[in-house]
């Protein structure tokens, strides 16, 4: 195929997907021919098929893409994460590729698409796979793409759930250390990205699990002293008054009038944005408060 007419198909198939048809099969069509298109560049292309690539280099990370309306999109999702499970196949022909899938994946913060999809038992289960694999895989490359993909989950979640924590806890007990050490690399160092983000979690899900502190890495005892150093901070007559007082001052300020007005100018970017900003904060504020409250009866606690 001349190059001329090469440029022309990988240019039409870029334009094509930046306004992606509704019909899934008809989107599947377009990036078939565009996979075809793709493996006949050349490594070091000229600048004639760079600027030719560049429609479809925006259309691939444009939201009208990954976001497409219907709703089998989701399991190109299902797909990567089934195809994660190759990963333990360190001798498979296509273990390369996978890899290659999992680093880009981490490179591009796919895992926010995932999340804004709503894809929250999916992520789990990709929580546990990857303390799974790196049980048999010691890839240096693999680790890293996992800790970055599960520190961006963490840190970009409203909320942190048991079914994420839990895993994570139980692959630093102290004896996976040595019988699975790049399991527990694995959780210790994602972990340590997120210690203030799930410090307000952590005594609950320690509970979960029914081990004392001690059995944990240091690291999970150092939250743990953090946070039952902020429960100790309310053990003050009265604290559970003074917990529900925090909480209904928080709420009032949400509803407030200043909160009306900021709703009913969303439609300036940065008061948006402000918005946006406000309601996490309100959020996060609530559920440390309420995880406070829940463990400021637990008397059991004590980190040495």
């Amino acid at each position: 195929m001349a190059g001329k007419e090469l440029e022309l198909q990988l240019m039409d198939g870029g334009n094509k997907l930046l306004n992606p048809p509704f019909s899934i099969d008809e989107l599947l069509s377009i990036l078939e021919r565009v996979e075809v298109s793709l493996s006949k560049v050349d490594q070091s292309p000229r600048q004639s098929m760079v600027a030719a690539l560049s429609p479809l280099r925006n259309a691939l990370v444009s939201d009208k893409l990954l976001r497409h309306s219907d709703t089998d999109v989701k399991e190109i999702f299902h797909l990567i994460v089934a195809v994660f499970h190759k990963l333990s196949h360190t001798s498979s022909c296509c273990y390369s590729k996978v890899v290659l899938v999992l680093v880009t994946m981490a490179k591009t913060r796919a895992i926010l698409v995932m999340m804004d999809l709503e894809c929250h038992a999916l992520i789990i289960e990709m929580f546990q796979l990857f303390l799974r694999i790196t049980r048999s895989n010691n890839s240096e490359v693999v680790l890293d793409a996992m800790v970055t993909t599960m520190t961006i989950a963490i840190l970009e979640s409203d909320d942190i759930s048991l079914e994420i924590l839990v895993p994570l806890l139980a692959s630093v007990r102290k004896e996976n250390q040595n019988v699975f050490p790049k399991s527990w690399k694995l959780g210790k160092e994602v972990i340590k990205n997120c210690a203030a983000r799930i410090e307000p979690y952590i005594l609950k899900a320690v509970s979960s699990l029914g081990v004392p502190v001690d059995s944990y890495d240091q690291i999970v005892g150092s939250i743990c002293q953090n946070a039952t150093d902020c429960i100790k901070s309310f053990d003050v007559p009265g604290s559970e008054e003074h917990l529900v007082s925090m909480f209904i001052i928080v709420f009032n300020l949400y509803f407030s009038s200043e909160g009306k007005e900021a709703k009913k100018k969303r439609t300036s970017a940065s008061a948006w944005m402000l918005w946006e900003s406000m309601t996490s904060l309100v959020l996060q504020t609530f559920s440390l408060i309420l995880n406070l409250y829940a463990a400021h009866s637990m008397s059991c606690w004590k980190v040495d």
